[in-house]
């Protein structure tokens, strides 16, 4: 990774990183490293799903881990949301910036 300080995409609770639009992501592209991701039990991930945000965000430093990030911007969608929120809270060294997105209910209908 050569880029910026890597983005990582946390998405919904039931969404999957093939729910990302590449509209939304394919931009960021030109400026940082993306990646999408699964959390544990969610789609192709195995494991259990946590039942906690905290899990969650355990689940999370460990997949960065596992990349060797030691720094990380974050996008958070909805449940995402959340765990960009508690990363920021529990690793402040290792999350640089955090972009919060609220889902929208009823969005577009008239």
């Amino acid at each position: 990774m050569g880029k910026a300080v890597p983005l990582a995409f946390m998405q919904y609770f039931s969404g999957n990183l093939d729910d990302w639009d590449p509209l939304v992501t394919d931009g960021f592209t030109a400026d940082y490293d993306v990646i999408l991701f699964n959390n544990a039990g969610v789609a192709s991930s195995g494991g259990e799903t946590p039942s906690t945000v905290s899990e969650m965000t355990q689940h999370t430093v460990a997949f960065c881990d596992a990349l060797g990030l030691k720094e990380f911007n974050v996008f958070g969608f909805s449940l995402g949301g959340m765990i960009a929120q508690q990363l920021a809270l529990d690793h402040p060294k290792r999350v640089r910036r955090i972009i919060l997105r609220e889902r929208v209910h009823g969005a577009g209908k008239a």
